[in-house]
């Protein structure tokens, strides 16, 4: 008896020593990131992002050079091999998919497409539609009147927040400019598209994450 309960305490012992090291290496390997400290004000992050009237390559370099001119810390190399191209394709046949499954109906007058982190590690996308304007009230987003549920998974997101996850402290604006601000380009730059699918020229179309501010690409 005695033996087993030494073997017992042995097992224990070992157990915790083994998950303290590995806590230690996750945190040897979390403490390798780069620290971003840069503050910008939100008015400036706010324009960038809300610039529509740009096609997709000069609305990409805006805000690349915004970000290289902003955070000294951060390597956007990368960025120049994100194709906003492949995005608006992914999306517009996300929404044809979407709109073929479960039509929007006559009352909705306005379309959000929605950011949130999903657990998979990636940026997660999705449509739902509100019968009121965003003049009508600024929580419009919120009531989802057409929800399907179903979601969009980009794969160039997936390589955007593969690469922010080497880095810590005011990341949270980065990821705003990229995520939310390449969404807003595409989104403007399928207006035609939306309008195509959705049989509909007056909808209002807004996007941000669902913790954040919305942004609203077209307001009729």
């Amino acid at each position: 008896m005695k033996i087993l309960v030494i073997l017992l305490s042995l097992v224990v012992i070992g157990l915790v020593i083994y998950f303290n090291r590995n806590k230690k290496n996750i945190e040897s390997i979390q403490d390798k990131r780069i620290e971003i400290t840069e503050d910008v004000e939100w008015d400036e992050l706010e324009k960038i992002i809300s610039d529509f009237d740009t096609d997709l390559i000069t609305g990409k370099q805006n805000i690349t050079d915004f970000i290289n001119n902003n955070y000294s810390n951060f390597n956007s190399d990368f960025l120049s091999k994100i194709d906003l191209n492949n995005i608006k394709t992914e999306f517009n046949n996300y929404l044809t998919n979407v709109v073929l499954k479960k039509p929007i109906g006559d009352k909705i007058k306005s379309l959000n497409f929605g950011l949130f982190e999903s657990d998979s590690d990636n940026i997660l996308c999705y449509v739902s539609g509100s019968n009121l304007n965003p003049k009508d009230d600024v929580d419009w987003a919120t009531t989802q009147e057409y929800f399907p549920k179903l979601y969009l998974e980009l794969s160039e997101f997936k390589i955007i927040n593969k690469e922010l996850k080497k880095y810590k402290g005011n990341i949270s604006d980065i990821e705003q400019l990229i995520i939310n601000g390449f969404m807003n380009l595409v989104i403007a730059n399928s207006i035609m598209e939306i309008d195509n699918v959705t049989n509909n020229k007056n909808l209002n179309l807004g996007s941000g994450y669902d913790s954040g501010d919305i942004f609203i690409i077209r307001e009729n």
